[in-house]
């Protein structure tokens, strides 16, 4: 890499140990939890080594993993909870997803919870009838088909599990509570379940959005509705009495005592609904005829802030998405505008600094070439003229940076 005397940016080699619980030390993909710090190293037989805190500055190869997550799996993703909106303190939890085919086909989702440096197996109570926790198998039995493939992608106190053979994405609540012993658990609940019309390339949970990477576009639910209906409160438990306690678990966390009085309502609704407030976002035409020739969709979303997204589509091209909110919430007064760089990207990714409003979107073109772009985090305006004029800044205002990689 090429820098100058101060460089602004470094990059590390690091030596993979070979892991103890598989024969092959190759890494097939990882995933970071910005949160934790979190490198999740995924394994060529689908098992993960995970590094909480991991600082690369301070390494030159990494040590042996302090958690393992057994194979197999079939997806993986991080969840966050917090106990109320402005809370800073998160716990962060590492989910997978993997098929039984005994006794029944259905879908096994195992929780490893970060507790004092470490991964660790956490017991899942639910009301739901197709949830069920096996303690033999360390995770939650979901009475439905696994399929070809399931996908999870994780938010705050919530995630998501979609099917591309049942068509369905289902929307899951999660909290800390304390169990019948007064032992830490989480409270699993399923607020939604959505069926899908169209295929879905890629989902994100952030902030208060949903949204579905889809063909010439993204489509946009807010979170409020779909979470909201899920469940409901007695007033009183099964012998009769008012309950209201609360118990206290570790780093002070405050977390309500399980109780049977609490029962859970889904909401179900088409991927086209636009019932709860949904909306479709188109890409903004052109007349490259690379996008018309091919069937363009949205393969990647990344949050630059709560209103403003980075759109990857399988052309290569970068879109950025506004979001509009008024008094009411979230409407579909939005705008999505297609970035100007010429490159054909591969992967991106944004890094969020908190010492700075500016977010840095790192792009690859998948061979030697990574690109920076510099992006100030802008706010929006519900007014549809000042949007575009703001958006039509943001892009043409952001600086960028080429680095060329050459591997010895």
């Amino acid at each position: 890499m090429s820098t100058s005397s101060s460089p602004l940016f470094e990059a590390y080699q690091l030596s993979l140990p070979k892991p103890l619980h598989t024969p092959s030390p190759q890494i097939s993909s990882f995933l970071y939890d910005p949160f934790s710090a979190t490198l999740a190293l995924r394994h060529t037989d689908s098992s993960f080594s995970l590094y909480p805190s991991f600082s690369p500055l301070s390494l030159s190869s990494l040590p042996s993993p302090k958690s393992l997550v057994p194979s197999p799996t079939s997806s993986a993703a991080f969840l966050h909870l917090r106990t109320t909106s402005n809370s800073s303190a998160t716990t962060t939890l590492f989910l997978t997803s993997s098929s039984l085919l005994r006794p029944t086909s259905s879908t096994l989702i195992r929780f490893y919870i970060l507790r004092d440096g470490r991964f660790g197996k956490i017991r899942v109570v639910s009301n739901h009838r197709d949830l069920e926790f096996d303690r033999s198998r360390c995770g939650v039995v979901f009475k439905v088909n696994h399929g070809v493939s399931m996908a999870l992608s994780g938010g705050i106190n919530v995630f998501t599990l979609y099917s591309v053979s049942s068509s369905k994405i289902w929307l899951f609540a999660a909290r800390l509570i304390a169990d019948e012993g007064g032992e830490e658990a989480l409270k699993l609940m399923k607020c939604a379940v959505i069926d899908c019309c169209s295929p879905v390339f890629t989902i994100r949970v952030v902030f208060r959005v949903l949204i579905l990477g889809e063909e010439n576009g993204v489509r946009i639910f807010p979170l409020q509705p779909l979470v909201k209906g899920s469940h409901r409160k007695e007033k009183k438990t099964n012998n009769g009495k008012r309950y209201n306690s609360k118990n206290v678990l570790p780093k002070g966390e405050k977390t309500e005592k399980h109780s049977d009085s609490e029962k859970s309502r889904s909401v179900k609704l088409r991927q086209d609904s636009r019932d709860v407030g949904a909306f479709y976002v188109a890409f903004e035409d052109n007349k490259d005829e690379e996008r018309i020739r091919r069937s363009v969709k949205a393969i990647s979303i990344e949050p630059l802030s709560s209103n403003c997204f980075v759109v990857l589509d399988n052309v290569g091209d970068v879109h950025l998405l506004s979001l509009s909110y008024s008094v009411q919430g979230l409407n579909n007064r939005c705008l999505m505008k297609r970035s100007t760089q010429t490159m054909k990207v591969l992967k991106l990714s944004v890094f969020h600094d908190a010492s700075t409003v500016t977010r840095t979107i790192w792009m690859s073109d998948g061979c030697h070439s990574v690109h920076l772009m510099m992006v100030s985090d802008m706010d929006t305006s519900t007014d549809k003229t000042e949007k575009k004029d703001t958006t039509e800044k943001l892009i043409q205002t952001s600086g960028s940076y080429r680095f060329f990689l050459h591997r010895v």
